[in-house]
């Protein structure tokens, strides 16, 4: 299940990369990989205070977001269980991370260290992730995340 989980992950984000960005190099732009690391550090910092109309914003309205242990969200059911607290968010920390700039779309590869308690259990969750951005009128939005976790 968690094979057919991340193969059709993988489909659906190649169908968010415009067919032109496939045949390009990435660009070398610092001002649009600093916005979309200024937009990752909103993300999360929305998830932790539990910021409903930030994560609205960051989030694509048709977003394939996909945890580590293989559970598929929506935009309306991951923002739903970060206001319930389920889980209760901690502390996020992005470490080695490569963002790749195509055109309107970033996408973004790198560790992610996630602290968080689930039924009274305090865990610490390493994560090999990747996001999809689309720069957007009012931003960079993410429109896909894939996360493998690295530690048991």
């Amino acid at each position: 299940m968690r094979r057919l989980a991340v193969t059709l992950f993988a489909a659906a984000t190649l169908l968010l990369v415009p067919p032109v960005a496939l045949s390009q190099k990435p660009a070398e732009d610092p001002k649009a990989e600093q916005a979309v690391r200024a937009a990752m550090d909103q993300f999360a910092k929305a998830v932790l205070g539990r910021d409903k109309a930030t994560l609205e914003k960051l989030m694509g309205d048709g977003i394939l977001y996909s945890h580590s242990n293989a559970k598929l969200d929506t935009k309306a059911s991951f923002i739903s269980d970060v206001m319930n607290e389920t889980p209760k968010y901690e502390a996020f920390g992005y470490g080695d991370t490569t963002i790749k700039i195509y055109g309107n779309t970033a996408v973004v590869r790198g560790r992610i260290t996630v602290k968080d308690v689930v039924n009274g259990e305090h865990r610490t969750i390493e994560l090999n992730a990747m996001q999809i951005w689309l720069k957007a009128p009012h931003g960079w939005t993410m429109v896909g995340r894939q996360a493998t976790r690295l530690n048991p």
